[in-house]
């Protein structure tokens, strides 16, 4: 901070009064910047003062300052002449009475925390809820983040309060945050990047919506988290800390969209330009010759075409002495910005604009530099102007920049840092580069985009209504409370999360206690120890009589002897370690089932009644198929040499799949494909483990890219051969160039996607595993056809033909019955409609959570 430009209390009414008209600036962050202002201890106010000439009555200064939400001054400034040793006296007294008066405030804080411990507001299921908020004017994004979500709630109904400080002179303060939470009591606190839960009652609900890594969760010291506390990341990167610092389920909730401000338009006057709205690096990143070091070592991997991780920022930290979490954060974030602006600026396609702070150091951007931009309408007008903005992230496809440019209409050229990100990557409407060439690229080309549709699928009140479908109390139907306690041990993403939310709800209306403990994935590799001891320490808090888990066996994760174990297998058993003991195993499809003795099948159960909606035959396509393409690429790891020959043996299977028409690969199947190429090859892989990620990577990402990409190839030749009309949606398949005609849009899973099922007249499911799957099931329960590949396992107890029903329901078993049967399908109507009735009512009324609940209550 500069010391000439403080807040300040003068003795001096003239020079306070020529300093206040000055308009001075006090700098509160490295973005942010506040009016200084000039308090003057005076009996005779200026009438003409300006709004940051404080005047206080003298007497009246010790009640002022302890109660003002206004910054307190930092600074004393006297009369010219004043002596000395008067000076060092008064300033003395003034400091004194400035800590004094921070001591009294932060006791009454204190104080109101107290009061605030002992509020119970019962939670109403039904009417309005009180929704408290805090935010500060010094954050540059989680500012509009809470207010607009505040405005999603009113709109709703419920009473809002979002304190914050009312203008730039005022600073955030506890003891008035505590005061209006106090008054309000809320039943709902809102948070973002903070827990702040320490003083609320148990019963009131606290939400963290976590952005940034924030030094609460870096520190890896644990929380202490509430039963009332619901925790969402914008980030799987994030999760790692959260979990560590002991939060249980974690939800995904990334950037939301508002779409007042940010939102399409109509007419077409968009520039052919690109513009980038952002910051560059910091001077004080060059301020050292290590950081100048780190920075330029992160350019060279960027440079070179690099995905950067955070295994690889880790050994740079390591290498140079630095803080891991500031080299990936900090410099990474910076290194990328500053080579993907410098590459914008030298390319020659189209006219650049670029906005931010800290680009008048980039000689090549300097031109192209139009300075900051505020957030908000000027941000939007700026994309709404242009026909193509940049995104940069290092690991995120779904930042706020990038959600904000598709809500504008803007083509993203994004870089491609997919390997990393979690989906959708709606890659119809977007242009990807990882290299100043590819950029260059991207630049040529166009996509058609569908901003009233994005803003939508991630507006505020999207994210609110998840948020009160959670804490509104389900009545317990049952007439006592049963005396077993669940514990749900699954991951909280996709269908997991609505599986496991959905189940908790049956489960606590029947009056069983439930506990949903969020998993790190999917696979007992993707734990630590210290993640075991965690989930230990959860199962023992949550009191559980029984666990319901997925692919977990008990002595991988000692769970104790004395609780009931039920495994949902959701994956091939050979992937996982240990050894099944007195566990209930509960495969995903009835292949399995020979595997375990005693097993029971436990297909993927959901509400199924909420997709159907009656179907009103207005068709858009003949043939639709909506699964993602896989991409060919193993992730580095480290080694150049084993990753160069796996990648000669990966493409040697590729051909022998295509060659051998390999459709359903087991784990045997896949074993002989790689031994037969290291056979072929001399390669030969060392190492059961990594053997068995090979294995797994050929039947899950190999056998279905290759199969998949030539099935499509052949559905186009078959549409251009009989005019049929195509749609194809999914991830991946812009890595398939003869599908971009039919490529259709992204899909949100839900109401959107049944609607894309019941406009096609036959939905195609390829699948190697099973038929009874999600797809299937989805299709015919909102009333659509679907038509399966013919699986071994059909015909079989537990097979589709059984689930559905149906024991003449069809499928198809090559390209030439597939064609015979889509002539067939596509000019007989009313027999798609009968096999949709007979299969989509069954699959309603039997496949519930309800269902699901009754079965694993059963052995219970």
């Amino acid at each position: 901070m500069n010391n000439s430009c403080q807040d300040s209390y003068f003795f001096d009414a003239d020079l306070a009064y020529e300093t206040a008209m000055q308009q001075n600036r006090v700098q509160r962050t490295m973005a942010v910047d506040g009016l200084q202002i000039c308090y003057l201890g005076t009996e005779n106010p200026r009438a003409d003062a300006p709004p940051n000439l404080i005047q206080i009555p003298r007497k009246e200064t010790l009640n002022f300052f302890t109660n003002t939400n206004l910054r307190l001054p930092t600074k004393v400034v006297f009369k010219e002449g004043t002596r000395q040793d008067l000076i060092i006296k008064q300033t003395k007294n003034f400091h004194q009475m400035m800590e004094s008066i921070r001591h009294k405030r932060q006791q009454t804080a204190q104080l109101y925390a107290q009061e605030i411990l002992k509020l119970h507001p019962e939670i109403p299921t039904s009417g309005p809820l009180r929704i408290f908020c805090v935010a500060s004017r010094l954050t540059t994004v989680m500012q509009y983040s809470a207010k607009s979500l505040m405005d999603a709630f009113a709109e709703m109904g419920h009473t809002t309060l979002l304190t914050i400080e009312q203008n730039e002179m005022e600073e955030y303060d506890q003891q008035k945050t505590l005061d209006d939470h106090l008054k309000f009591n809320p039943h709902l606190v809102i948070n973002i990047n903070h827990l702040n839960n320490a003083y609320l009652h148990p019963d009131v609900y606290n939400l963290t919506w976590w952005q940034d890594p924030m030094p609460e969760i870096i520190s890896q010291h644990r929380l202490k988290w509430r039963a009332r506390d619901l925790v969402y990341s914008f980030s799987d990167v994030l999760d790692d800390y959260l979990y560590a610092a002991g939060a249980q389920k974690i939800q995904r909730q990334s950037f939301c969209i508002d779409k007042t401000i940010f939102h399409g338009d109509k007419t077409d006057h968009r520039q052919n330009k690109i513009v980038f709205i952002g910051s560059g690096p910091s001077p004080q990143i060059f301020e050292t010759e290590i950081s100048r070091a780190i920075f330029a070592e992160l350019t060279t991997l960027i440079d070179n075409g690099l995905l950067v991780t955070k295994k690889m920022t880790d050994e740079i930290a390591r290498k140079y002495d630095y803080t891991a979490d500031t080299v990936f954060w900090r410099f990474l974030h910076a290194a990328l910005r500053d080579r993907t602006v410098t590459w914008l600026c030298q390319q020659q396609e189209l006219e650049v604009e670029i906005y931010g702070r800290y680009w008048e150091y980039n000689q090549t951007v300097m031109p192209f530099f139009k300075g900051a931009v505020p957030h908000g309408n000027a941000v939007a007008n700026i994309y709404r102007s242009s026909k193509y903005a940049l995104v940069c992230h290092p690991f995120d496809c779904q930042s706020q920049r990038l959600r904000e440019v598709r809500a504008c209409g803007c083509i993203p050229i994004i870089y491609d840092c997919r390997e990393l990100s979690e989906p959708p990557f709606f890659e119809d409407q977007s242009l990807f580069f990882q290299t100043a060439n590819q950029l260059a690229e991207a630049c040529r080309q166009v996509r058609e985009t569908s901003p009233q549709h994005f803003s939508e699928l991630y507006s505020y009140d999207h994210f609110a209504r998840e948020i009160l479908r959670q804490i509104r109390p389900a009545a317990p139907t049952a007439n006592h409370k049963d005396s077993r306690k669940f514990a749900l041990i699954l991951p909280v993403k996709g269908i997991y999360a609505q599986f496991g939310n959905a189940l908790q709800a049956e489960m606590e209306s029947r009056g069983i206690e439930t506990t949903y403990i969020a998993a790190r994935g999917a696979y007992p590799k993707a734990f630590k120890k210290q993640d075991i001891l965690n989930l230990a320490s959860e199962i023992k808090h949550s009191g559980a009589t029984d666990i319901f888990t997925i692919n977990f066996y008990r002595n991988v994760f000692n769970f104790p002897k004395e609780l009931r174990v039920h495994v949902w297998m959701q994956d091939l058993p050979q992937l996982f370690e240990g050894e099944v003991s007195d566990e209930r195993i509960l495969p995903f499809t009835n292949n399995w089932t020979h595997l375990y003795e005693g097993s029971e099948f436990f297909p993927p159960f959901t509400d199924y009644a909420n997709y159907y909606q009656p179907p009103n035959n207005d068709y858009d396509v003949d043939i639709s198929f909506a699964g993602y393409l896989p991409r060919l690429h193993w992730p580095p790891s480290g080694d150049p040499q084993q990753d160069q020959q796996i990648e000669t043996l990966f493409n040697l299977i590729c051909a022998k799949i295509r060659r051998e028409k390999i459709f359903a690969c087991i784990w045997a199947t896949g074993e002989a494909l790689l031994f037969r190429a290291e056979m072929e090859t001399g390669i030969y892989l060392q190492g059961k483990e990594l053997r068995q990620e090979v294995v797994h990577y050929i039947i899950q990402s190999l056998v279905r890219r290759v199969q998949r990409a030539d099935l499509a190839a052949q559905l186009i030749n078959l549409s251009k051969k009989h005019n049929w009309s195509l749609a194809i949606a999914g991830e991946g398949w812009h890595l398939f160039p003869a599908s971009e005609p039919y490529r259709h849009r992204h899909i949100t899973p839900g109401k959107e996607l049944a609607r894309f099922y019941q406009r096609s007249r036959i939905n195609l499911h390829i699948n190697g595993d099973t038929n009874v799957h999600p797809r299937v099931m989805e299709c015919l329960a909102c009333g659509a056809f679907v038509l399966p590949r013919t699986n071994v396992t059909d015909n079989q107890p537990g097979g589709l033909l059984e689930v559905l029903d149906d024991p003449d329901y069809p499928s198809f078993n090559d390209m030439a019955d597939l064609e015979e049967k889509l002539h067939y399908f596509l000019e007989h109507p009313e027999e798609r409609e009968a096999h949709v009735e007979k299969a989509g009512t069954a699959i309603r009324e039997k496949y519930t959570i309800k269902t699901a609940a009754d079965l694993l209550l059963r052995s219970c």
